[in-house]
């Protein structure tokens, strides 16, 4: 890597650091103001209940584990607005005169921004498939604070993936405690689904042991089945029963909400060989290419607009990323809730932004004076 590219590069990361943690800073900001009574509200009954919480605490472990999905989906914007303080800043200071006066092409200057733009794809990558996958739990789990305000539910019904039949009464989110549950296990050995085993307890709530996730059940009774029909009753001892499974308190709460978003790309795969025809799945598949390639979409995009006005304003190159940006993930936006609701082809949905932009981009580079 040669001076100039060396030198482009280092301040694109800079300018990328500095308005990575300003947009950031002013997301949370204002989302920290719109879901303020839903903080007030989870601490208030947390301390109902004889818990003592921090307010401040519990926003800052929020965003903590929000800041990788919300950085995800902000990047390409971020990565444009670094691109455009760059090449401003290299105008402003008429760094970019002595490179045309010594023959070389704007061509040439865009090289090191698509070098960049490969490496913040990289970073989403990352991201995506080893950051994000791997707090998928605590990412879901914050959703009681802001899509739940009732303190508990009453009569909830799910399947966990061995297929045991779940019902509870009552479900308390914010504390993950339960009130009489059953929980009905088939023996899947036979030809015929047939229960042998059920557990019935007064209280339960989930526990992690050894990395591991369970539910320990109390006060209550375990019944066993035999194929030939008899029945073996065994109390529940007081440390308690546990037992191993995956149900989630999301999987309760939203139980026709999958978590796709929060997903690798193998965890896709994997499902969507359970669910071929799931176009929710193909969708978001395909998203986790698209997505960080609008990074050097957008870039394509917006820096031939500051070169070839040669601008020298901040201002202008502001409005500039706010337009491209707004029009790119306008159009990304639409189409993905159109093949969501199935009036798009799911790959078509997740392509065609990409295509239409950077076509355009190729076409707007091609106009850059030399």
């Amino acid at each position: 890597m040669n001076i100039l590219n060396r030198y482009v590069v280092g301040t694109l990361l800079l300018s990328y650091f500095i308005c990575m943690l300003t947009v950031l800073g002013f997301y949370i900001v204002i989302d920290v103001f719109q879901n303020l009574s839903r903080f007030v509200k989870y601490v208030e009954v947390h301390q109902t209940g004889g818990e003592e919480i921090s307010l401040l605490f519990e926003i800052i472990t929020y965003y903590c584990y929000r800041s990788p999905v919300i950085l995800y989906a902000l990047t390409p914007m971020i990565c444009l607005m670094a691109g455009m303080f760059t090449i401003i800043k290299m105008t402003r200071s008429n760094e970019l005169v002595p490179l045309k006066a010594s023959g070389i092409s704007m061509y040439r200057v865009m090289r090191p921004f698509v070098f960049f733009g490969i490496l913040i794809s990289l970073f989403m990558l990352f991201l995506q498939e080893a950051v994000i996958p791997v707090i998928s739990e605590e990412i879901t789990g914050t959703d009681k604070i802001t899509h739940s305000r009732k303190t508990f539910h009453r009569d909830l019904q799910n399947i966990d993936e061995q297929g045991r039949i779940f019902y509870i009464a009552r479900l308390y989110p914010i504390q993950k405690n339960m009130e009489k549950i059953r929980v009905t296990i088939f023996d899947r050995s036979q030809e015929m689904l047939v229960a042998h085993q059920v557990i019935e307890a007064e209280k339960g709530h989930w526990v992690k042991k050894e990395g591991k996730e369970y539910i320990l059940f109390k006060e209550g009774y375990i019944y066993y089945y035999s194929p030939e029909g008899k029945m073996r009753v065994e109390e529940i001892s007081e440390e308690g029963y546990l037992l191993d499974t995956k149900l989630s308190l999301q999987a309760l709460l939203f139980p026709y909400k999958k978590n796709l978003d929060t997903m690798s790309s193998s965890q896709l795969r994997s499902l969507l060989k359970k669910e071929p025809d799931s176009t929710d799945i193909i969708l978001v598949l395909h998203s986790h290419i698209t997505v960080p390639l609008s990074n050097i979409c957008l870039l394509f995009l917006g820096i031939p607009l500051v070169l070839t006005k040669n601008n020298r304003n901040p201002f202008i190159g502001i409005g500039i990323c706010i337009f491209v940006s707004a029009a790119f993930y306008g159009v990304n936006l639409g189409c993905l809730s159109l093949g969501y609701k199935g009036f798009l082809n799911p790959v078509f949905a997740a392509w065609f932004p990409l295509t239409l932009f950077f076509s355009l981009g190729v076409g707007f580079t091609s106009v850059i004076s030399t």
